[in-house]
């Protein structure tokens, strides 16, 4: 019975000592950080073409090398996710990066909005090596229709502009008769 304590007691240190690094090693979902830091919004009518700035960091210890920094676009709208090569040439083209531990890198990508519509642009980074991923905080984009009307005021420029025109012809007519 006694050999058998400090047995289980260094079954038990041994345990702990070599799974509590792999629990943690799995846990390390903070060792990329990106974050999109121009602009803060887009409300435009009707086309957007401007840069979209992103931060991307390496919060790890060590160097990733193999890294791709992308756009992603959802429509809120209609529940549907686009290709983005519609919103410009260069808004599909994944970025390559290489991080030092504790490197911060700036990717622009220029887009091209043509589309009415709430949308929600977000920067994806995808480390190749560990097959890890992080996204950043989502963009809104909410581009209006070309003329947004106010119904009041266009109400009553179409009521009172043929009045206007018939009274302005009616004037001019009789001035005509009074002179011949």
């Amino acid at each position: 019975m006694k050999k058998k304590i400090p047995t289980l007691l260094l079954l038990i240190l041994l345990l702990t000592v070599f799974t509590v690094p792999a629990f943690a090693a799995s846990n390390d979902t903070q060792a990329l950080d990106v974050r999109i830091t121009s602009p803060t919004a887009v409300e435009m009518k009707p086309i957007y073409a401007g840069d979209i700035t992103a931060e991307v960091t390496n919060n790890s210890s060590g160097t990733l090398n193999h890294l791709n920094c992308f756009l992603s676009v959802f429509d809120v709208d209609r529940g549907l996710s686009y290709n983005v090569d519609e919103f410009g040439e260069k808004a599909y083209v994944a970025y390559p990066l290489s991080l030092a531990p504790g490197e911060t890198a700036t990717v622009t990508i220029p887009v091209k909005v043509n589309y009415v519509g709430n949308f929600r642009f977000t920067v994806t980074v995808l480390d190749l090596d560990s097959e890890r991923s992080c996204i950043s905080q989502p963009l809104t984009v909410h581009m209006l229709t070309a003329s947004e009307l106010n119904k009041t005021v266009a109400t009553i420029v179409a009521v009172i502009m043929p009045i206007l025109c018939l009274s302005a012809t009616l004037v001019l007519f009789r001035k005509r008769k009074i002179k011949s």
